[in-house]
């Protein structure tokens, strides 16, 4: 049975199964991953109890008693993915946590089938070692910085598009930022599966070139950015989108008004201590009132407005505190791919003064 480290194994080809049980993998995975518990989390359960209290034979048999009379329906699921994947070229790369039983298991049961199977030495145990030590990479940083509703995730979109290498840290956290970021139909994964989405496109960077990632605090919704990056992107120049306040409310009118009713007014109330009493009662009684249907303009300009003050407020106090210098780029009137050109060209002066 073909067994290899991480960087051969992810250059074999085959689908790559995660045979570990369903909240394990849910919890964090290989990016592209996908399932094929050999146990459910209950019966994992039930063998890790076997293990402690009578030793690793009597698990072993109880593993092959629950496992044993699934075999014929996992490959046939088994099959039934793979051939999703690829049917022209049956094969599988196949892991659980250490790279022991489990994963021994499911491949030798694939490999009698006929398809021919790679085992990952070390299991996601050893991915995992790999991403924490990638994340500890240094990489040649620029921020890309603006106060609220200047369109800084649609810039960083057109400067992807144009060949730049970008560090989308909000779409990977399926988070747009703030108290109104969440992403009820696209839900957030755990910190950890954030740190793997990273490590994945950090790995794959070219050091010689910049990097631009959106200025963010430490956290986006629940996922927290790692520390080691964290601390370039304090270090980092910024380049600061200097657009007037119209278009920005412009922007910030689009993208609200495209949430509903209820999903405002929780977004509001998490806001209730900074925006003030006043401001949080005017604008929850306003949706409920039925104002966003009968005059959705009226409700979403006094929540622009108020979010705004609030946001350039914390943004601005943020801004100085940095020991970073920051580079404005002013411009009005500028489609996100314009923007995108003047940050390019912004990128020689920057990085010389960072020198």
């Amino acid at each position: 049975m073909d067994k290899q480290n991480l960087k051969e194994f992810l250059k074999k080809p085959g689908i790559i199964l995660d045979v570990r049980s369903p909240s394990e993998y849910a919890h964090s995975h290989l990016p592209g991953a996908v399932n094929l518990p050999l146990f459910s989390d209950e019966e994992r359960a039930i063998v890790g109890t076997t293990y402690k209290k009578q030793g690793r034979e009597k698990a072993i048999e109880v593993g092959i008693d629950i496992a044993g009379p699934k075999a014929s329906a996992m490959l046939k699921e088994a099959k039934k993915k793979i051939e999703a994947f690829d049917s022209r070229a049956p094969a599988a790369r196949v892991h659980c946590w250490r790279g022991g039983m489990r994963s021994g298991a499911v491949a030798t049961l694939l490999t009698t089938a006929g398809i021919r199977c790679t085992l990952l030495r070390g299991g996601y145990k050893a991915y995992r070692r790999h991403c924490l030590k990638v994340l500890e990479e240094s990489k040649q940083i620029i921020i890309v910085g603006g106060l609220t509703g200047s369109g800084k995730t649609a810039i960083l979109h057109a400067l992807k598009n144009m060949g730049e290498q970008v560090l989308d840290l909000e779409g990977l956290a399926n988070h747009r930022g703030s108290a109104f970021g969440a992403m009820p139909d696209n839900p957030q994964p755990s910190t950890e599966q954030f740190e793997n989405r990273i490590a994945d496109q950090w790995s794959g960077f070219d050091p010689n070139k910049p990097v631009w990632i959106e200025g963010e605090s430490r956290q986006i919704g629940r996922c927290k950015i790692p520390e080691s990056l964290h601390e370039q992107m304090n270090l980092a120049p910024i380049a600061l989108i200097n657009r007037p306040k119209e278009e920005r409310l412009e922007i910030i009118f689009r993208d609200y008004s495209k949430l509903d009713a209820e999903y405002l007014i929780q977004s509001t109330e998490k806001l209730a201590k900074r925006l003030g009493s006043e401001a949080t009662k005017t604008i929850v009684e306003t949706i409920r009132g039925g104002a966003l249907e009968n005059d959705k303009k009226k409700v979403l300009e006094i929540l622009s407005n108020t979010i705004l003050h609030y946001y350039d407020k914390t943004y601005l106090y943020s801004i100085e505190k940095r020991k970073q210098p920051t580079y404005p780029i002013v411009g009005a009137g500028f489609t996100d791919n314009t923007w995108a050109e003047k940050l390019i060209k912004s990128v020689d002066l920057v990085l010389a003064q960072e020198c």
